[in-house]
């Protein structure tokens, strides 16, 4: 069986499902169909997935291969988790199902059930001493596989490339495939449904009016305060920036070999009821690196070293497909407050050669 990468924001992954199979990945029987899912602006062509088609009752839905602080299991460490849901209407054993990352040693699962349409989350520690729950193996956040045998040795895989650490690789809708099935939420959803039930209000939705400074030098010491005076600034809808046709374009200076380094953007929203936000989520569009303050308080960082200041170059440059990925974050809702609250950001290019420069920003609640 040939397994394919699939590439989104520079991860990889591909799934699979297969009859009974000789470990060299031949399908033993069972009728095959090929299907294909590729990033649509990736230079090169990618391998077919071959799929069994028979009927296989739960699937490999979400893996987090790099948990660093996204989700403590019970004992309050961080380890790599796999979920597993099942989309039928009863509820599925694992009695005598294996899992495996790979090595012929499966790892047996025992004392656990898959309620009707429920999840699992199987923890990817190396300790199977800690309960039913902790597998044997952990995951290589560099890229391997994850393979699941029910009893009757009908089984499905998913192989993933390199994933950033807590990100994980869902799929969005639960137990999709094909084209555009794999998302790579930051912090994922385990034990849940990836597709939110939950109403989201925006405070700042995508395309909002920012107030920004491109003058190429520091706007104030303070000015990511709630109180600094950004009246003097000028003002324009998102995205903006330079070089991929912004809604608003911003200046880099006069010299083209020589653009100014930073970008400052502020932007401000009401809340009633702080107490009834439970959750904030943050999206993002950047290129390249950027820092997010709410309220003074620093709630993401990407793509940037551990200094800061004016003159400050991001760590790598983002580049091609990668330009339109949102990047997300789960952030604490306890930095807002009741009345004004305020988003301030700097964006920071690559190379002062960069010949583009690019924010969005949208943050949303849920209740």
């Amino acid at each position: 069986m040939r397994i394919g990468w699939l590439l989104l924001a520079g991860c990889g992954l591909g799934s699979a499902q297969f009859g009974d199979r000789d470990r060299d990945g031949t399908p033993a029987d069972g009728d095959v169909e090929v299907e294909a899912d590729t990033d649509a602006d990736a230079d090169a062509d990618t391998d077919t997935l071959t799929s069994w088609t028979g009927s296989f009752p739960l699937c490999i839905n979400e893996i987090m291969p790099e948990n660093l602080a996204a989700h403590a299991d019970e004992t309050g460490a961080y380890p790599d988790w796999i979920e597993l849901h099942n989309p039928s209407d009863a509820g599925v054993s694992l009695a005598g199902w294996t899992i495996s990352d790979g090595d012929p040693a499966r790892h047996a699962l025992g004392d656990l059930e898959v309620p009707a349409g429920g999840f699992v989350v199987l923890y990817a520690d190396g300790f199977p001493s800690l309960g039913p729950a902790h597998l044997s193996f952990s995951l290589d956040a560099d890229g391997e596989e994850v393979e699941l045998y029910a009893p009757d040795g009908t089984g499905s895989v998913v192989v993933f490339g390199p994933v950033a650490g807590d990100l994980s690789a869902a799929r969005v809708p639960d137990c999709c495939a094909g084209e555009g099935c794999w998302q790579y939420p930051f912090g994922g959803t385990p034990g849940a449904s990836n597709v939110s039930s939950e109403a989201t209000t925006p405070l700042i939705a995508a395309g909002s009016t920012w107030r920004y400074s491109d003058l190429g030098f520091l706007p104030g010491l303070d000015w990511f305060s709630t109180r600094f005076d950004d009246t003097g600034w000028a003002s324009g809808p998102a995205p903006l920036g330079y070089g991929n046709d912004p809604a608003t374009v911003l200046s880099f200076g006069a010299d083209p070999a020589q653009r100014f380094e930073t970008a400052w953007f502020r932007s401000t929203f009401d809340v009633v009821d702080p107490a009834g936000v439970q959750t904030l989520r943050l999206r993002v569009l950047r290129d390249d690196g950027i820092a997010v303050f709410v309220n003074e308080i620093p709630v993401y960082r990407n793509n940037l070293p551990a200094e800061t200041g004016e003159d400050v170059l991001a760590v790598n440059p983002v580049e091609g497909a990668d330009e339109a990925v949102w990047l997300e974050a789960v952030i604490p809702a306890d930095v807002l407050v009741a009345g004004p609250n305020t988003v301030a950001v700097e964006v920071h290019q690559a190379a002062v050669d960069s010949d583009d420069l690019g924010f969005d920003l949208e943050l949303l609640t849920f209740p």
